[in-house]
């Protein structure tokens, strides 16, 4: 989940609402990371969500759905989602994954 919400703030990076809308290749690969975060989401525990409430699991594996009916999705919603919903979930993911890498590196 973390590397494609890493990889959807790349594609985004030094671009535009307009490159989305304008080159597919860019909103094909956006889309596809947006939906992979989703499903990814969906892939979790009820344990490991709940390890971590803080983020808004349901909310992430929505992102998806509205994904799902591919020619019906527009490009200003995988930009609103990517730009709003990837960048703090990334955050988030760099931390517990930071701290799990220190708590396993001191029980070891």
């Amino acid at each position: 989940m973390r590397d494609f919400a890493a990889d959807a703030m790349a594609d985004l990076a030094g671009r535009s609402l307009e490159d989305v809308v304008t080159n597919k290749q860019l909103r094909h690969a956006l889309t596809y990371c947006v939906y992979m975060v989703g499903v990814r989401a969906g892939e979790l525990s009820a344990a490991a969500r709940a390890a971590h409430a803080q983020l808004p699991w349901d909310r992430l594996v929505r992102m998806r759905s509205f994904l799902t009916d591919y020619d019906k999705v527009r490009p200003e919603d995988v930009w609103a989602s990517a730009m709003n919903d990837i960048p703090p979930l990334l955050t988030d993911l760099d931390k517990i994954i930071a701290a799990e890498q220190q708590d396993s590196q001191s029980q070891s």
